[in-house]
């Protein structure tokens, strides 16, 4: 069969009521209909539609051209979330990030819904800063429905979600119970999440600790762990972080990558499948290091 080309969709998790909140359960919700290995892309706070939009173009065609075809299998499709994370007045837009951590969790439940009428046989979740929180309340959600599409791989980039939710004794210790592959890429340089997680985090109530995009933590937790060097808002258009999607997926070409793998403490090390060859299985943490782009979109 020829290739078509590669199917994208949109799932809009803004309610159109005034106010911008999540949409109701009675809110409608357009699933697109697409190819049974579906992409979820879910952008970070203070992104408005138009950026993501912008972000999740560039991260798409990065992974396109980091794979050994040049293209995505017709397999594969892309679904582009938009949650409401942001806010049409620039001062409050920046400065309303602890009233929208509710807001990502409760993201991530409708999108666990939502997914169920999708037609996808399993889900790629990809998620930058708090929209990682939606991912992983995702995760969590689907874990207590055994009808719907399990998720093969959860990617956070710049995770703005306290570590100690993930710890076994957390809030979202139970996301491991689906038993997904986890990966956590992550960034000492990432000075947003160093200068304003942990008080925007505080008046949320949500704990005091460090995000786990700015060290990777808890180490336990994470099949990988990537140190990428990048700034908080240079993922969706970085090439590297793309093309570790890509790897992950088994698509990536044979080119060297001018970086080294990291491995995390995981018991289950052993599940993971050997077609991700860029990650060692040694029990020795190395460090990614990677050329950083330069360009920026949502805060968090």
């Amino acid at each position: 069969m020829a290739h078509t080309g590669l199917a994208v969709g949109t799932i809009n998790l803004r309610s159109p009521r005034v106010g911008g909140s999540v949409a109701r359960p009675s809110d409608p919700v357009v699933i697109p209909r697409l190819r049974r290995t579906l992409i979820v892309l879910v952008h970070g706070y203070a992104t408005p539609p138009r950026k993501a939009t912008e972000e999740y173009r560039a991260f798409t065609e990065n992974v396109r051209t980091q794979t050994s075809l040049g293209r995505l299998p017709e397999h594969i499709s892309i679904a582009r979330v938009y949650w409401p994370g942001s806010d049409p007045n620039w001062f409050y837009n920046k400065a309303s990030f602890s009233s929208r951590v509710g807001a990502a969790g409760e993201a991530g439940r409708r999108l666990s819904q939502a997914l169920t009428d999708s037609g996808a046989t399993e889900l790629i979740v990809v998620g930058h800063s708090l929209g990682c929180h939606a991912v992983l309340e995702l995760l969590a959600t689907r874990e207590v429905e055994s009808s719907v599409a399990p998720v093969r791989l959860a990617f956070l980039m710049a995770a703005a979600v306290p570590e100690d939710a993930c710890r076994p004794d957390g809030v979202f210790a139970r996301a491991l119970m689906q038993s997904p592959i986890q990966v956590a890429l992550h960034s000492k340089r990432d000075f947003v999440l160093k200068a304003f997680f942990r008080p925007g985090m505080r008046l949320a109530r949500r704990g005091w600790t460090r995000a786990v995009g700015s060290r990777g933590g808890p180490m336990a937790r994470w099949d990988r762990t990537a140190e990428t060097k990048l700034g908080h808002t240079d993922y969706w258009e970085s090439r590297e972080a793309a093309r570790q999607l890509a790897t992950q997926l088994g698509l990536a070409d044979d080119r060297p990558l001018p970086m080294r793998s990291v491995q995390s403490h995981r018991t289950d090390e052993a599940t993971v499948p050997e077609r991700h060859p860029t990650f060692r299985t040694a029990p020795q943490r190395a460090v990614y290091r990677w050329p950083g782009d330069q360009r920026g979109g949502g805060m968090y």
